[in-house]
């Protein structure tokens, strides 16, 4: 199991400003389709995809070619969307506004313009969650309290870049975020684990 630390996390940050002056700097901006994975599993309830933002920014290091470093740093708003069949005029809407934190192993296929795939791990800073209910009147809860502060999970992902002038690269790219640990805190069984597809557009330089 990964085990998070604040140690881990300070390293990451002070490696990305450390690489930053001998690596390609990349802006990014995109959407995000997540959803939650929760158990244990109850026939009543209904997990939808929730539609939210993501702007970041990364830099990339060459290691050998054609395998390159990336380290990200993105502001996503996760989180699902539920309805019950016991209730079927209430929609219940989550929002998890998250800091990821991403380390990759990116694999080029040709040396300028060319798809690309990469893969690597996620840890993220939850800073908020609220459950929006949705009825005849809307009522907010903060589930902050019930919430961790820190996730980790897998990314794998591709994407396709072009060369439009030396050094200058335009992008865009799929990537599938699988959290894997329990974001409730809860004495019961009940676990919730986040999911979700980003797609972005970006520049390098």
């Amino acid at each position: 199991m990964l085990k998070i630390t604040r140690k881990s996390i300070t390293y990451i940050i002070a490696l990305m400003i450390s690489s930053s002056l001998c690596a390609d700097f990349k802006i990014v901006g995109g959407i995000n389709l997540s959803n939650y994975i929760y158990s244990p599993e109850n026939e009543n309830l209904t997990w939808n995809n929730k539609k939210g933002p993501v702007v970041g920014i990364g830099i990339e290091k060459s290691l050998f070619r054609p395998v390159i470093l990336e380290l990200d740093i993105f502001s996503l708003s996760k989180g699902s969307k539920n309805s019950s069949s016991n209730s079927p005029d209430l929609q219940f809407n989550y929002n998890l506004n998250v800091a990821s934190l991403s380390g990759l192993i990116k694999t080029k296929v040709l040396h300028s313009t060319s798809p690309y795939f990469l893969g690597g791990i996620e840890l993220s800073f939850l800073f908020s969650h609220k459950k929006i209910i949705k009825g005849e009147e809307e009522e907010e809860i903060d589930l902050s309290d019930k919430t961790k502060s820190f996730d980790y999970g897998l990314i794998f992902g591709g994407g396709f870049e072009i060369e439009i002038k030396e050094r200058l690269y335009l992008f865009i790219e799929a990537r599938y975020h699988l959290g894997q640990r329990n974001i409730l805190i809860s004495e019961t069984e009940e676990s919730m684990k986040t999911k979700a597809i980003l797609i972005v557009v970006g520049a390098k330089s």
